[in-house]
């Protein structure tokens, strides 16, 4: 199928059309987190962005999320949740630890959600998530606090590039190319 890191960093997920402001600034943060990923200075993993959660036999009603980018090498599949850091919502608590405004809304479910989807389609396979926050437009500076929040199912976010130290930390240095079993479910599951 022949899938690259190549894909085209201005193709957005049309979150500007559906969530207006709020959305061009959600789809920011994913061109954002698409150029960093598909730099020469890192290494060359298959990376596809918008991605729909999979329906399995197990779990066939759909789901209206989705996921930011799917990261593979070899086995080996990472779910990335890009977020754009905004002081309003998240907050730094007591001892530095990340969290988020909990009276403003709950943490998302749809990454433990997706994993555990990618994970039923692909048994064998290593199938891992992660939020990566980036910084807005220059005006909040993601604390490195976020390291400690935790989402449903246990999945760890990150500051933009300590998520790319755990990116190579779990994928290795030395890109393959995807199994084709994850490199079908890429193809499957990407929108547009």
């Amino acid at each position: 199928m022949g899938l690259s890191n190549a894909a085209p960093a201005d193709k957005g997920s049309g979150l500007k059309a559906t969530f207006g402001r709020a959305g061009e600034v959600g789809d920011s943060g994913e061109r954002y987190l698409h150029k960093v990923l598909t730099t020469s200075d890192f290494p060359r993993y298959t990376v596809s962005r918008t991605h729909d959660i999979p329906s399995t036999p197990r779990y066939s009603k759909p789901m209206a999320g989705d996921v930011d980018f799917l990261i593979a090498s070899g086995e080996s599949l990472l779910l990335i949740d890009a977020k754009h850091w905004r002081s309003a919502i998240y907050w730094t608590g007591p001892g530095g630890v990340g969290m988020k405004n909990l009276e403003r809304q709950k943490l998302s479910q749809n990454m433990e959600i997706a994993r555990s989807r990618y994970r039923e389609l692909l048994p064998g396979m290593t199938v891992e998530a992660l939020v990566i926050f980036v910084p807005t437009d220059g005006r909040d500076r993601v604390p490195r606090s976020v390291d400690f929040l935790i989402w449903p199912g246990g999945i760890r976010s990150y500051t933009a590039a300590r998520g790319l130290d755990r990116i190579e930390q779990l994928l290795g240095l030395n890109p393959e190319p995807p199994h084709p079993s994850i490199e079908g479910l890429i193809a499957r599951t990407r929108r547009g």
